[in-house]
């Protein structure tokens, strides 16, 4: 069933965050060339992650991840961070976004506070980033190297994982919090 009360007008102060978040995640990624090739690509899908999902938790509207992923890839069009870059990476964005949207409207699950739609989708979403760049880059190679793919994939899950969780645990100690209250109530 889809969650209705997701799907909502996008204020300007949402916007406002969406275009923010996107453009710290595409500020990030010209700092992580400077680390370790493998650790610098694990430590941008791990803040990739944490922009989605900590986005979606303040904004709480559907789009708010295909916002965010799109905006940050043409912000960051020429970086070639995530293999990607031009309209490649654009393509793996929206896709990584588009299946986070997909899941956040799906699975209204919450158990004790912890909002499942977004530590999953956001683990899916981050796992797809890896996949989609392989295929649009090299099909054969994709098809060649199973166990290769199926590690990258498993680790960018379990990042996407960890990066929602820090997102839910900052979220859930200053959602309470004058400014949160404040975006959240006023006009």
């Amino acid at each position: 069933m889809i969650a209705l009360e997701s799907i909502q007008r996008f204020k300007l102060k949402d916007i406002m965050i969406i275009v923010g978040a996107a453009a710290v995640f595409a500020g990030a990624q010209l700092a992580f060339p400077y680390l370790k090739a493998s650790w610098g690509y694990y430590a941008l899908l791990l803040a990739f992650a944490l922009t989605v999902s900590l986005s979606t938790m303040v904004v709480r509207k559907a789009g708010t991840a295909t916002l965010i992923s799109t905006l940050s890839a043409l912000f960051s069009f020429s970086n070639g961070i995530f293999i990607a870059t031009g309209w490649n990476k654009v393509v793996t964005f929206g896709v990584a976004g588009l299946l986070f949207e997909f899941l956040f409207l799906m699975l209204k699950l919450e158990i004790h506070y912890l909002p499942l739609d977004i530590l999953l989708g956001t683990a899916l979403s981050t796992a797809s980033i890896p996949l989609s760049t392989l295929f649009l880059l090299s099909t054969e190679m994709a098809a060649t190297n199973g166990r290769a793919v199926m590690n990258i994939l498993l680790l960018s899950f379990c990042v996407g994982l960890i990066g929602a969780v820090i997102a839910f645990l900052i979220w859930f100690q200053v959602k309470h919090s004058k400014a949160v209250l404040q975006y959240e109530y006023a006009g």
